[in-house]
């Protein structure tokens, strides 16, 4: 692909694509009628960002008994600097702090609340949502101004884009002259104000009052000062209208921000499916501190569904990537539409040469709305005498010229509303040029009427280096119509080599006569042998009589019953007309208790071209019937043997004595309960203007259906006055059931025939709770505490734990979690309560401890038992009892040895095996052989709570019967055989068991 055919090697300065955006925009949409969908209106700040404004300034001067400034000079008034930190941000809703720091020393705390997406609330100018742009409203809702531009700016130490918005105002009347100019500038990305303006001025035969007031960013924590380099995508435009069937195009804007360079692809999607969008190029290169540029378009095919599309465009460089997104309204393919075109669409020229080329607006399907036409050409070439608008189709030459060689392009931009056309016209310029210069005039097409006089500017200009002087001329092309004449101010320009001069030349005609008619000069440029000429249109229109008008700013009028009003009304004489006008006055229906009209004086003398004044009063009476009337000023003149005769109507609209409007807010607007616990919000309401009487202001509220949350308002209404307005009183109740979470309680306020309504957020979070280790003991018990649920704000926040409400300590914490111990004091026999209290914050944890009776000495002991005979090869089992006044016990420090000491002087250690609360057993086996003898058993306990105990037991190991009888035993057997040897064994009792065995 050519360069020639490569729109990102033809550099745009960003200052002009500025310039250009402004120019085709900034008076189209100034202000938004629809809710727009392009913008997502979500907060771009979070909780914590800080904002300093150090440079706050604000002047008031005023010689007017009773007159106070407008809000927006006295709240800037004495103020040295401004803090601004956020607070909490929920979906769409912002709360935050402002402290006014005064010159004298003191300072003022005020609460911040509302909604970027709708703007209710207090926030103001102060914040907007994140990730606006040009063209987008302020505000996702009706009738809001729409911002005006969006640039780069360096604010607290870092380029920033920015988005400004101006609102100005100018009312001149006879009698007093007013006006007010309001300019924001607000982060792009963030949405925080980082500058203000206002200015204000009114003067009357009362007196004059003028003020103005500022306030700069100067620190914040929301950037730093050496913020590395990114980028920022905008378009233009941000909303596209197109038929079915057709295209459109959007130019995407790529601008560096700190420096950045790098390269950047593109990436456009469609929500939902139906169009087909595409952007070329798809990447480019972005120089530091420069912009690029692609081109969106959006196709559609007949079928295409009509209906608000949204196009999501992506740059992405590296790990950095930022979206933007646009509206594209499709209508059916039937809807009035319009084309532009440009023929060539190729300028072939050299230096200092013009070119032109054919700009056309065709109108399709019916067409007949007005077409602005603006363009937008590359560096170093100009362009004059284009078609500026046309209503529905026209044509008109465009004229361009560049003094170096090079490839240009200009964009022709074609707007109507929200509809969006372009076509570009590409420029090649070849060769050198001699030196040489060019004359053109602008207008070239004047309009003049008898007695009346136009004027052309007529521009010569070096080109080439060419230096001298030229002779200017005027050759009329008809024959000149009696009466008419021209003139020059001057007839020779000097030029300098490069330099600029210009001549003005003023065309005037005269005639006695009503004519019409076309004359065409050429206003002729010669220096030596070099010529050329400029072309002036002038067309003659037929003259009017002499007349006059009559006008008035009361075209309508609103007032309440009993009220009156003054106006001028205004007398001026049209084409020369003098003599006296009467004027007369009345008003329809004629109901008898209608408006009454007065004009003082009833009648103006006029001088040709003067102006002249008189006064209008509109009195009503509590008896006016209210509702609409018609009024009239008949002004009657003689004129040239007859009379002239003019109305003006204007419309009365009574009205019973009217309320301001008011404003409801939530002090706080946000309450964070613990579930069981309660909040109170105060809802207040005032007045924006004075209020005449008193009236009431309804309250209803809307609680989600979430078990256990209640809210109640105390009273259900306010009662708005002149000079005091006491709140209501939102209580919101929750149980220890209620499931924690975030939730809106909406109040709907009613007065005066306006509805508002005020969100009160709620987050009800889980009760703490904590635990005793042991949860019994008698005084001096060691007790270890364990919390849980505590919420922390800031850092670290202190628990206080108290028995029985007596102070027992402190602790800081981190986390929501914490231990404490403590040593039981001082109390009754009894169950006592232990709190943890979190100061300042929703409630109390508790816990009960059972104080236990104080132990006298201890009686601790150990017993144990086991047989007193035992055999070799026996088990023995010996039970072991520990007791405590009586009672079985088992501390969890016992420690239990039992100790056995054997015949022959050796010891063997047993374990203790714990079988219950008090109850422990040890066993072993007896040898087979060499047991014979006493064995002692030693048991002890320790405790280091209840002392040592020891016990004693001893037992013996005998040989069995049959080896302690063995020859008694043999001797019987050998007599009578071995039935003979049992007898024997009973008779004499071997066969017998012991008694204690």
């Amino acid at each position: 692909m050519s360069d020639l055919h490569r729109p990102s090697i033809l550099k745009k300065r960003s200052t002009v694509f500025f310039i250009i955006l402004i120019t085709l925009f900034a008076g189209l949409l100034p202000i938004n009628v629809r809710p727009v969908r392009g913008a997502s209106y979500t907060p771009g700040v979070h909780s914590g960002d800080t904002v300093t404004y150090g440079n706050v300034t604000a002047t008031w001067t005023n010689n007017i008994p009773g007159t106070t400034p407008p809000p927006f000079i006295a709240e800037f008034l004495g103020v040295h600097s401004i803090q601004l930190t956020v607070g909490n941000v929920f979906t769409s809703n912002i709360s935050a702090t402002q402290i006014f720091s005064f010159s004298n020393g003191t300072s003022r705390s005020s609460a911040l609340s509302g909604s970027v997406l709708t703007g209710s609330g207090n926030l103001e100018f102060w914040l907007l949502a994140g990730g606006l742009q040009m063209g987008d409203p302020i505000y996702n809702a009706l009738n809001v101004p729409t911002l005006n531009s969006t640039d780069i700016m360096t604010f607290a130490g870092a380029s920033r884009a920015v988005n400004h918005l101006t609102i100005y105002r100018n009312i001149s009347d006879p009698s007093f002259s007013y006006s007010y100019s309001i300019s924001a500038t607000w982060d792009q990305l963030t949405g925080i104000v980082v500058d203000f303006h206002s200015s204000t001025y009114y003067s009357s035969v009362a007196g004059t009052y003028y003020g103005n007031s500022m306030a700069s960013i100067t620190t914040t924590n929301l950037w730093s000062s050496t913020t590395t380099g990114d980028f920022v995508l905008l378009s233009a435009p941000t909303n596209l209208t197109v038929n079915a069937g057709l295209s459109t195009i959007s130019h995407i804007y790529a601008i560096s921000i700190n420096s950045f360079g790098g390269t950047i692809s593109f990436s456009a999607q469609v929500y939902p499916s139906g169009p087909s969008v595409t952007i070329s190029p798809s990447t480019v290169s972005l120089l530091q501190g420069e912009n690029a540029s692609a081109i969106l378009t959006v196709s559609t095919i007949i079928d295409t569904i009509s209906r608000i599309y949204t196009v999501n465009v992506t740059g992405t460089s590296g790990s950095t990537s930022h979206s933007i997104m646009l509206q594209v309204t499709v209508n059916p393919s039937t809807s009035p539409d319009f084309s532009i075109s440009a023929n060539p669409s190729f300028i072939f020229t050299s230096p200092g040469t013009q070119g032109s080329t054919t700009i056309t607006v065709s109108a399709i399907n019916g067409f007949t709305g007005f077409v602005s036409i603006g363009v937008a050409p590359s560096q170093g070439l100009t362009v004059s005498a284009y078609l500026s608008g046309v209503a529905g189709s026209g044509s008109g030459v465009m004229y361009v010229l560049a003094m170096t060689p090079g490839n240009y392009t200009v964009d022709v931009i074609a707007t109507s509303g929200y509809v969006y056309h372009s076509v570009t016209v590409y420029v090649i310029v070849t060769g050198l040029a001699a030196p040489d210069f060019s004359i053109y005039a602008s207008p070239s097409m004047l309009t003049v009427s008898p007695f009346t006089s136009a004027s052309s500017l007529i521009i010569v200009t070096s080109l080439n280096g060419f230096s001298g002087t030229v002779h200017l001329s005027i050759v009329p092309q008809q024959p000149v119509p009696v009466g008419f004449s021209t003139s020059l101010s001057q007839t020779n320009v000097t030029l300098l080599s490069n330099g600029y001069g210009q001549a003005n030349a003023t065309l005037t005609v005269s005639t006695t006569a009503n004519t019409t008619g076309t004359v065409d000069l050429l206003v002729y440029g010669s220096s030596g042998s070099l010529s050329h000429a400029a072309g002036i249109r002038v067309i003659e229109t037929l003259g009017l009589p002499p007349d006059f008008s009559i006008s008035s700013p009361a075209s309508f009028v609103s007032l309440d019953q009993g009220i009156s009003a003054v106006f001028s009304v205004s007398i001026a004489s049209i084409r020369g007309f003098n003599g006296t006008v009467y004027l007369t006055s009345d008003v329809f229906p004629h109901y008898l208790n209608r408006p009454v009209l007065s004009i003082s004086p009833a009648y103006v003398t006029l001088y040709p071209d003067g102006i002249s004044t008189t006064t209008l009063t509109i009195s009503t009476f509590t008896t006016t019937l209210a509702g609409a009337y018609n009024f009239t000023i008949t002004g009657t003149a003689a004129s040239q043997g007859g009379f002239l005769s003019h109305t003006f109507v204007g419309k009365i609209l009574i009205t019973a004595p009217h309320q301001p409007d008011f404003n409801i807010y939530a002090s706080p607007n946000f309450l964070l309960l613990q579930a069981g616990s309660s909040g109170t919000s105060q809802i207040q309401a005032y007045p924006f203007g004075p209020v005449n009487g008193n009236y009431t202001v309804s309250l209803t509220i809307q609680v989600p259906s979430v078990p256990g949350l209640t809210a109640t308002l105390n009273p259900s209404y306010i009662t708005i006055t002149q000079s005091f307005t006491s709140p209501a009183s939102l209580t919101v109740n929750t149980l220890t059931t209620t499931a924690p979470g975030n939730y809106t309680i909406n109040i709907t306020a009613q007065g005066a025939g306006y509805t508002h309504l005020v969100a009160v957020q709620v987050q009800v979070i889980a009760p703490p709770i904590i635990k005793l280790t042991p949860s019994s003991g008698p005084l001096g018990t060691k007790v270890l505490v364990q919390g849980s649920g505590f919420p922390v704000f800031y850092g670290q926040t202190e628990i206080l734990m108290t028995f029985d409400d007596q102070l027992l300590g402190f602790i800081f914490t981190s986390t929501s979690s914490f231990n404490f111990t403590f040593n039981v004091p001082q109390a009754q026999v009894g169950t006592h309560l232990v709190k943890a209290t979190q100061p300042g914050f929703l409630g109390t944890a508790t816990a009960a401890f059972e104080v236990l009776p104080t132990p006298g000495p201890s009686n601790f002991t150990i017993s144990l038992d086991t047989g007193t005979v035992y055999f070799p090869g026996d088990k023995t089992t010996i039970s072991i009892l520990t007791t405590q006044n009586g009672l079985l016990t088992s501390p969890s420090d016992l420690q239990i040895t039992i100790l056995m000491l054997k015949p022959d002087g050796s010891t063997i250690s047993l374990a203790a095996t714990k079988l219950a609360t008090g109850l422990y057993s040890g066993t072993m086996t007896i040898p087979a052989s060499n047991s014979l003898g006493t064995y002692t058993i030693v048991a002890t306990a320790h405790s280091a709570t209840l002392g040592n105990a020891s016990a004693l037991r001893s037992f013996e190991v005998k040989p069995t019967w049959v080896k302690a009888n063995a020859n008694s035993i043999t001797t019987g057997t050998a007599l009578v055989g071995l039935v003979a040897t049992m007898g024997i064994a009973w008779k004499k009792g071997y066969m017998k068991r012991r008694e204690d065995d």
